[in-house]
């Protein structure tokens, strides 16, 4: 069973990181060195620079050993303050960046010219409706991480990856001719990678929700 675990994470995290590898080849095919290709990676990164910034790793060294010493019905509860917690600060994050993309571009994209501001701020208005999506997957990824799911956490970073892979091969042909179309669609794939993730998470967690209140107990003495 171990050697099986053993198997089954390292290919996947061998899949995602070929993925990521693939992800930057493709991006670089598809937009080249182009002003938009700036665009294109703030707009796909900023969710996650998001994650990192707001919660990080460091968080989860807090999250595990509390949900450690919970009970069944305190882990429950637990994840779903932390859930909506993060989801509450996201969707603040979210506003601001919407209410004033431009401020935003100049912070994370200060080299793009004139021409492109207009993309940059629609860019930045799609990946500011990721941010709470993206924070809300930390605390399901550590959940699963607390439940030692390796096929969740690295299942969705698969998934994630592959959706964006499509899009930018899907509309890389639009870089020159309509830029604007093309950060409109990388931003309908970007809701639609982290949708995908929850999910994933959300099955995989229910999965273990019901394999643990399945699981024989000993009676007590």
């Amino acid at each position: 069973m171990y050697l099986r675990a053993g198997l089954v994470s390292m290919g996947l995290l061998l899949l995602s990181r070929v993925l990521g590898l693939m992800r930057e080849s493709v991006q670089a095919a598809a937009f080249g060195s182009t002003a938009l290709a700036d665009v294109v990676v703030t707009q796909l990164t900023l969710p996650d620079l998001s994650s990192a910034i707001l919660a990080s790793g460091a968080l989860s060294y807090a999250l595990l050993p509390w949900w450690a010493r919970q009970t069944d019905a305190g882990l429950a509860a637990s994840q779903r303050q932390a859930s909506r917690l993060f989801f509450c600060v996201g969707s603040l994050v979210a506003i601001w960046i919407v209410l004033a993309p431009a401020q935003w571009g100049g912070w994370l994209a200060p080299g793009v010219g004139l021409t492109m501001q207009a993309p940059l701020q629609s860019a930045l208005r799609w990946a500011a409706l990721a941010v709470p999506l993206s924070l809300l997957t930390f605390v399901w990824y550590t959940r699963a991480q607390h439940e030692g799911d390796v096929v969740g956490m690295y299942g969705m970073n698969v998934v994630h990856t592959g959706v964006i892979i499509s899009a930018m091969l899907a509309v890389g042909w639009l870089h020159a001719t309509a830029p604007a179309l093309a950060v409109h669609w990388l931003g309908v794939a970007l809701l639609g990678a982290f949708a995908l993730r929850l999910v994933c998470l959300h099955a995989r967690l229910r999965r273990a929700a019901i394999a643990w209140a399945l699981k024989p107990r000993a009676p007590p003495l």
